[in-house]
């Protein structure tokens, strides 16, 4: 059973406002993917989580990851500083993409074999960066100064204004998923920075320059060269499919392969973003205080993840085959393999994800890196040579799921092994 102190300790209080916010919205994201599942095609789907995939690895690169600094600032002086930064780099950068794929873009469509579109519909890309980071860097804001209750709003609300916009501009085709992505997060962002306006009321702007913000992103420069690269070989390596699959098999695979993963991704991620914000925040807490102390935090958060993660995992891995094709119809059977199949992989996914930020208070992100790019180099190898060789979608992402297991597996005991070392110092 979960520890009755863990229960009654404020942690378990912060991440239960972040549960409980994101909950209902993620549940009322999986409710609605049966109707999701019957207005777009599977071949829609798979162009929209092609799109958002690119988008969510650029994302990290046009950031350059400062906004991850945000949270163990010094002062608020110094996380606003990262705040204007992170926003400007986000603006900057999106321009220049926006003329890259303005130049650029009927070379992707071609390419990837996507004939039946705009070529300008790569100008999507730039705008979901936006509204990406946008929401972002503002959740961080107030990750650091512990609003709680606001952030958890703010995701409700952002899967409200999700479902809502993707099933009302369905007949835009793919472009409703997209039109959906970018107004839900830019939304969701603004009622976030509202909300926190009051704890800027009596700063004093003057004290911020050009030269203060250089100076800050000097200060953690380590995100951009040590964790962005890390941060991109784990996106990359996770959006593998969704990016690959149009090519090396076909866009429906791709749709029916997103959608298995968007389902288990969506309970996963009502604990695992909850738990990671929290965990981030209160483990630097506890690192600058007494270091020794985080070993024992570490250990007891990864018992009762594991306690709270293990039973429904488990149902979902007996019943997705059946389940599936009852609830989105006959044409989406092969998600509910799908899911099988990533199962054990993402249960490591779930123990891990909420965590790996301790790796980056340790300052190991050069470690993390060396691991990231290891594991996405295997995968990359493991998917196109299992599609080229076997010819068949199952065995690739039976393989793809098994190197993710082995590396989610390993990091799990260097996390550990780490933590222990360091709290004997």
């Amino acid at each position: 059973m979960i520890k009755s102190s863990f229960l009654k300790s404020k942690l378990f209080q912060n991440i239960s406002k972040l549960t409980l916010g994101n909950g209902f919205g993620e549940l009322l994201v999986i409710l609605s993917v049966p109707v999701i599942s019957r207005i777009y095609t599977p071949k829609e789907i798979g162009i929209f989580m092609f799109f958002f995939s690119i988008s969510d690895i650029l994302s990290n690169i046009v950031i350059g990851k400062y906004e991850s600094a945000i949270i163990i600032s010094k002062n608020k002086k110094e996380a606003i500083n990262i705040v204007i930064s992170t926003i400007s780099l986000t603006l900057i950068n999106s321009v220049i993409l926006s003329l890259f794929f303005l130049f650029f873009g009927k070379y992707f469509i071609n390419y990837f074999g996507f004939n039946d579109i705009s070529e300008f519909s790569f100008l999507s890309i730039p705008l979901l960066i936006t509204s990406l980071n946008f929401y972002k860097i503002i959740d961080h804001w107030n990750n650091y100064n512990r609003n709680y209750l606001i952030m958890a709003y703010s995701k409700f609300l952002q899967k409200v204004l999700l479902v809502t916009i993707q099933i009302i501009f369905s007949f835009f085709g793919f472009f409703g998923l997209l039109i959906g992505r970018f107004i839900s997060q830019i939304l969701s962002g603004f009622y976030l920075l509202i909300r926190s306006l009051h704890l800027i009321s009596n700063f004093n702007f003057k004290e911020l320059s050009i030269k203060s913000n250089f100076d800050t992103l000097k200060k953690y420069s380590e995100f951009p060269i040590f964790y962005l690269p890390s941060n991109l070989s784990n996106r990359i390596s996770y959006n593998l499919p969704n990016i690959t699959f149009s090519k090396l098999f076909n866009t429906e695979i791709t749709g029916l392969y997103s959608l298995s993963y968007r389902l288990l991704a969506s309970p996963m991620g009502i604990i695992m973003s909850a738990i990671g914000q929290v965990f981030y925040k209160e483990a630097s807490v506890i690192h600058t205080k007494n270091t020794k102390k985080l070993y024992t935090f570490l250990k007891n958060f990864y018992l009762n993840t594991f306690l709270i993660g293990i039973i429904p995992f488990a149902i979902l891995f007996f019943i997705s085959p059946y389940l599936f094709p009852i609830i989105l119809g006959d044409e989406w059977k092969m998600s509910g393999i799908y899911i099988q199949l990533l199962i054990p992989w993402l249960f490591l996914v779930f123990l891990n994800s909420p965590v790996t930020s301790i790796l980056i208070i340790l300052k190991k992100q050069k470690e993390l890196f060396y691991y990231e790019f290891t594991s996405m180099i295997t995968r990359v190898i493991v998917v196109v040579l299992s599609a080229l060789f076997l010819k068949n979608s199952l065995y690739t992402v039976g393989l793809y799921s098994l190197a993710g297991f082995l590396f989610s597996l390993f990091l799990l005991i260097y996390i550990i092994k780490t933590t222990q070392n360091c709290s004997k110092i």
